[in-house]
């Protein structure tokens, strides 16, 4: 195939010209790869700019060393689901014996109820292909691929970045694309991918000067004068396919002459007007061929990118046909692949297209769509190729063919996750108002519904919206009971789930009303959908809901909503504080569960299970629980729930003080909730990450991390987090300013940690008010068995004790405070042991004790703090043990000359490695580092900047990349156990 910078030298010999920075960016890629550390380069470049000839390029050199490699691509024509796949990655496993040759079976791979599933499924296959034969998959025109293509190929890379974080891979990744467009769903995707840990890219730009004399030094056989190179240059700044173009332009305009072998402009005198760009200069290439000649390549452009002799027969005579595809060949415009031909470039074959007149165009498209439903039929393969040549030939004679053609292609499109696809079809079928009048009412909601659900899962509220209205006015009309009920609960899960108001009751009455003793299960799943909704507003009827809920699941048939209903009970009591009914809840969701297969539903209440169990003081069942939930996440890639495991997981890490652990959880819950785009999992995951950072000492990123969990906790429940690392860095003076007030509702789930930080607040302020407030709030929680937070994590009783003891109780303070030193030290949770020790010492101070008791107590935290390297917390102890006259010769309270907090000691460490240190602030906006490699640690540690020498491209806002050889994140090493190791 003839390319921009592929070209034949005088002798015949492909010649490849310049890019050699970018060859090498390349090799160093396919060096990490054959060392077993997988990578996906992208390559962003302009329309021809030479982004399909340095792969191919570079491909030739990695065939000489023994890769294989593997070749898929994007097309916007084509109607086949998942291009990439179905004809490169999957022929290739079917040839290696890793997949059944059959036509039906070999694509099973790519059926299944989620793509998230199939991302799995074709990861894993690529690992075993890979283990085989060191491997290159190559994805060309990224940007062509429709919305389930993109969101596969997505989740297909993330699978891969986590087998190969888990075990060495020698695989190479590249992907081509264009720059993607402001607001562009393809770039929206492109910068997810970027995100994960083994991706790098680069920017290909125009050629240099002395590259582009090189490029047309090989295409004429001469070399190029300055004003010549000079005027080339300015027209086309190196793009090599526009060099080609514009020098044929200048020759057949006579405006080029060779003399010695030198190419020269032939007047200097005479303007040169040339065209804006590559595709003008095509155009007008076009107007020198045959009309004879132009009239089959712009048939040939409307079938599609690739076609046969087969394709052109019903519209053309066979001499016809093969003269002007000869011309074309010769021309440039066409080349030979296997199975016919294709246009040379996408930018060729644009031309063509815009080469054609309105009415042309739509009788091209036209005869073409009813070519192939005379040799297709209804066949659900070609139906989207089919309705794309029929919604592009405007007015169809039949609507009723129309509307049946749009409709299987509409499926098809939902079937194969192409969502904007079926919504496009589904909306053509509602343009057709002669058609849509004809239906009866029951038809028309149904088609209604399908509308809305394709605008829903294609992220299209407003559109939803406005079929979902019209699909319940008419199946509500038709009496279609289990139509009707599914596209309220339809509606009620689209709306209500984004801050939208409670679902109307009335709506559910008079749904209730009509379907009677019918429809039973559609009924609860209304009712416990309210109850979820309500329960997530912090609505005080939540529980009155939730029992009726339940009470409607209980004479369900279905497991799924019996388990819904027990999932969503569990939630309202473990909001209200009740973790013993919890508990409950969530064991008998579990067992609902047991005999569904989808591993997602399993995990709804494995994966809240721990928050009741933490809560009433039980870590270590907590600790197994949530490794059970992650566990049954990673089998099942249930994104929500792993991340909502892991963001309990990393709670209890911290009240346990095993900062490895909780830095890997850290790592984990961001990236799944990010992936996810699940809320709770971050609400949970940004207030405990404050309040460790916070007893560390690293009193910025606390801050930073508490204003991240104030966008979703709310300005007042967030507001003690958010000042107590400010009192502790010296930032504010009291806690008692304007704006920190805790909330008038009850206390729950949402905002019993704040009201134990208030606590902190009140300490260090000595605001009585507060103290007394935070009193009241948390003695009746902490005295019906809720010992522990979660978001932030902190043991209730202490917190209870420090607002005692301030508000001059100091028989209660005690009292509690035992109750806290028994809990924390049955829980295992050190921190906590040398708070609870803490708070001791400064209760006795307060009562007057003698000093030593003070110091005794003192030195009982300190050494706790000490060991658990709780920078902050020790800091704060020493204030008090001066201010308390409690002797510095006390043992632990005076730092050792060369001790070092745990954030000191990495900066350390960067610089004995020669790397420049990590920023160790962290912003509001991205509180949390990204997920790092494995370590010979059982957990990862931090990623760190890559060293000098390393190429590629850090993951950041904007789109564009930086020049070849810029730093790139590095991730951790890899597990002792490795051969490299």
């Amino acid at each position: 195939m003839a390319s921009a910078l592929r070209t034949l030298a005088p002798g015949g010999k492909p010649a490849f010209v310049g890019r050699e920075r970018e060859l090498a960016w390349l090799r160093e890629q396919l060096a990490m790869a054959a060392n077993g550390e997988a990578r996906l380069a992208l390559i962003e470049g302009e329309p021809g700019v030479g982004k399909t000839s340095l792969v191919r390029e570079f491909l030739t050199e990695a065939d000489a060393q023994g890769w294989q490699t593997v070749w898929g691509r994007c097309s916007q024509d084509s109607g086949a689901p998942h291009l990439p796949f179905s004809t490169g990655l999957i022929p290739q496993l079917v040839r290696a014996g890793l997949v059944s040759p059959d036509d039906g079976d070999s694509l099973a791979i790519l059926r299944g109820e989620n793509l998230a599933s199939i991302a799995a499924g074709l990861a894993d296959k690529t690992v075993d292909l890979a283990n085989r034969r060191q491997m290159i998959f190559v994805v060309d025109d990224f940007q062509f691929g429709d919305d389930g293509t993109r969101t596969l190929l997505r989740d297909y890379f993330r699978h891969l970045s986590e087998l190969d974080r888990r075990s060495p891979l020698s695989a190479l990744f590249v992907v081509t694309h264009h720059p993607p467009l402001p607001n562009d769903p393809f770039g929206i995707t492109l910068d997810q991918i970027r995100r994960e840990p083994f991706c790098a890219g680069i920017e290909l730009e125009g050629l240099s000067a002395s590259e582009v004399h090189e490029l047309v030094r090989v295409i004429e056989d001469a070399t190029c004068e300055p004003l010549l190179l000079e005027t080339v240059m300015e027209a086309t700044r190196g793009n090599p396919l526009f060099v080609r173009e514009i020098v044929e332009t200048l020759r057949r305009r006579d405006l080029i002459s060779r003399t010695d072998n030198r190419l020269q402009i032939s007047s200097t005198f005479v303007p040169v007007h040339l065209p804006a760009n590559a595709p003008a200069s095509v155009g007008e290439r076009l107007g020198d061929l045959a009309p004879a000649t132009l009239k089959v390549l712009q048939t040939a452009a409307v079938v599609g990118e690739h076609f046969s002799a087969a394709d052109l027969a019903p519209y053309h005579a066979s001499d016809e046909a093969e003269t002007a595809v000869d011309a074309a060949v010769a021309a440039g415009l066409l080349a030979e692949v296997p199975g016919g031909f294709a246009f040379t470039h996408g930018t060729v074959r644009a031309a063509v297209v815009d080469s054609l007149g309105p009415l042309r165009r739509q009788h091209l498209h036209a005869d073409i769509a009813r070519s192939l439903i005379d040799r297709f039929g209804a066949s659900p393969d070609h139906a989207i190729e089919i309705a794309e040549h029929v919604l592009a030939a405007g007015d169809w004679p039949d609507q009723a063919e129309a509307a049946a053609i749009f409709e299987r292609a509409g499926d098809a499109g939902m079937s194969r996750f192409s969502w904007a696809r079926g919504l496009r079809f589904f909306e053509a079928v509602l343009a057709l108002p002669g058609y849509v009048e004809s239906l009866g009412r029951r038809e028309q909601g149904h088609l209604f519904a399908r509308a809305a659900r394709a605008s829903s899962v294609n992220g299209d509220r407003t559109r939803c919206r406005k079929w979902e209205e019209r699909a319940i006015d008419a199946l509500q009309e038709a009496g279609d009971i289990d139509g009707w009920g599914l596209s309220l609960l339809s509606w009620w899960r689209t709306f209500t789930n984004v801050g939208e108001p409670i679902p109307d009751d009335g709506a559910y009455e008079a749904f209730a009303a009509a379907a009677g003793s019918d429809a039973r299960d559609v009924r609860a799943q209304l009712l416990v959908h309210r109850a979820e909704t309500l329960c997530f507003a912090r609505d005080p009827n939540d529980i009155a809901a939730g029992e009726d809920a339940h009470a409607a699941a209980i004479m369900s048939e279905g497991p799924e909503t019996r388990a819904y209903a027990e999932t969503t009970m569990g939630l309202i009591r473990n909001r209200h504080l009740e973790p013993e009914r919890a508990i409950t809840h969530f064991l008998s969701a579990m067992e609902h569960t047991q005999a569904i297969p989808n591993p997602r539903i399993k995990g709804w209440g494995a994966a809240r299970l721990a928050m009741p169990l933490m809560q009433r003081g039980d870590l270590s069942g907590a600790r197994a629980a949530s490794a059970y939930a992650r566990d049954l996440a990673r089998a099942g890639d249930d994104l929500s729930n792993g991340a909502l495991a892991a963001a309990v997981f990393h709670s209890i890490a911290v009240s346990t003080g095993e900062p490895e652990l909780a830095t890997m959880l850290r790592d984990e819950t961001a990236t799944l909730a990010r992936r996810a785009a699940y809320p709770m999992a971050n609400f949970i995951l940004l207030a405990s990450a404050s309040w460790d950072r916070l007893l560390r000492g690293e009193f910025d990123e606390a801050a930073d991390a508490a204003d991240s969990w104030a966008q979703l906790a709310g300005p007042t429940i967030a507001r003690p987090l958010q000042t107590l690392p400010r009192i502790r860095a010296g930032q504010a003076m009291n806690g008692s300013e304007p704006g920190l007030r805790l909330s008038t509702q009850p206390v729950d789930f949402s905002s019993v940690g704040a009201v134990a930080v208030a606590a902190e607040v009140a300490e260090a302020s000595a605001a009585v008010e507060l103290a007394e407030r935070v009193a009241d709030i948390l003695q009746p929680v902490v005295d019906r068995g809720v010992y522990f937070s979660i978001a932030p994590p902190l043991l209730l009783p202490r917190s209870l004790a420090i607002a005692m003891r301030l508000t001059g109780r100091p028989a209660l303070a005690a009292g509690y405070l035992d109750i806290a030193e028994r809990v924390a030290r049955e829980s295992n949770a050190p921190p906590e042991v040398g708070l609870v020790a803490f708070e001791r010492a400064r209760l006795l101070a307060a009562l007057a004790a003698p000093t030593s008791e003070v110091a005794e107590a003192a030195a009982s935290a300190a050494r706790e703090f000490r060991r658990l390297d709780l920078v902050g917390a020790a800091e704060l102890l020493r204030e008090f043990a001066a201010a308390a006259g409690v002797p510095a010769s006390t043992s632990g309270l005076q730092p050792a000359p060369d001790e070092f907090s745990a954030t000191e000691l990495e900066v350390l460490q960067e610089y004995t490695r020669g790397t420049p240190p990590p920023g160790i602030a962290r912003t509001a906006a991205h509180p949390l580092p990204q997920p790092s490699r494995t370590s010979p640690t059982p957990f990862p540690a931090y990623r760190r900047p890559q060293p000098e020498g390393r190429t590629g491209i850090p993951r950041r806002p904007r789109r564009r990349h930086p020049p070849i050889g810029s730093s790139c994140a590095r991730r951790g090493p890899r597990r002792a156990d490795h051969p490299r190791n």
